[in-house]
């Protein structure tokens, strides 16, 4: 309390537009730590849906015996999602690759090898903000909302339509890939926690009916 008592002259003594700038900083970093707060309560939540997925296949093998010990239990995970990995990836890896020939081959015929245009179509599909700045206790800080400083052009050309095919299969490969990972990293995860349990003497599961690994 005494630390606030002593900025509070500071504060009274802002104008109107370095109180705004305040404003608008305090907004933006709330809304960052409520937008990271979700985000991450999503993927804990989606991370526990994707590794209780194991205890489909899991559980029949540990009840009949089939899978006797922790290491067993680790291993016929790995080996089972490894190969579901493998085969959930293998048509977007092989599909990015033949785009990444087929452009490499369009840039070199038809453009002469100049990617600068590649780029630039590419880097025009995004819209461009700018934040105004202000000066404050010596810092360079944001003094009002964002505005469009230039908005996106889309190039309905030969070069624009290959570029935005490229850039489709590449968005579609790479979130195939991160979500793909992300459920092999739950599952393997999972695994990990629960192999130990499923052998050991435990008496929270004595007399319990649910199927699956607690």
């Amino acid at each position: 309390m005494n630390n606030l008592l002593i900025y509070l002259p500071l504060l009274v003594q802002l104008n109107e537009k370095e109180k705004k700038a305040i404003g608008i900083i305090a907004i933006i970093l709330l809304g960052i730590l409520l937008l990271l707060g979700l985000i991450a309560r999503l993927l804990l939540s989606i991370k526990d849906r994707k590794g209780r997925e194991i205890d489909n296949y899991m559980y029949d093998l540990v009840s009949y015996k089939i899978i006797t010990t922790p290491f067993q239990f680790r291993s016929y995970v790995f080996k089972r999602e490894t190969k579901k990995l493998y085969l959930n990836n293998r048509w977007a890896l092989r599909v990015f690759i033949l785009m990444a020939i087929a452009l490499i081959i369009y840039v070199s015929t038809f453009l002469s090898g100049d990617w600068n245009t590649i780029w630039k179509i590419l880097d025009d599909l995004f819209l461009e903000i700018e934040w105004p700045t202000t000066k404050m206790f010596g810092l360079t800080i944001i003094s009002d909302w964002p505005f469009i400083k230039t908005p996106p052009v889309i190039y309905l050309t030969l070069n624009g339509y290959v570029t935005y095919v490229a850039f489709i299969i590449s968005l579609w490969c790479g979130l195939n890939l991160i979500g793909t990972c992300f459920s092999f990293s739950a599952k393997i995860d999972r695994s990990n926690k629960v192999s130990s349990k499923a052998f050991g003497k435990n008496l929270d599961n004595m007399g319990g009916n649910n199927r699956g690994f607690q």
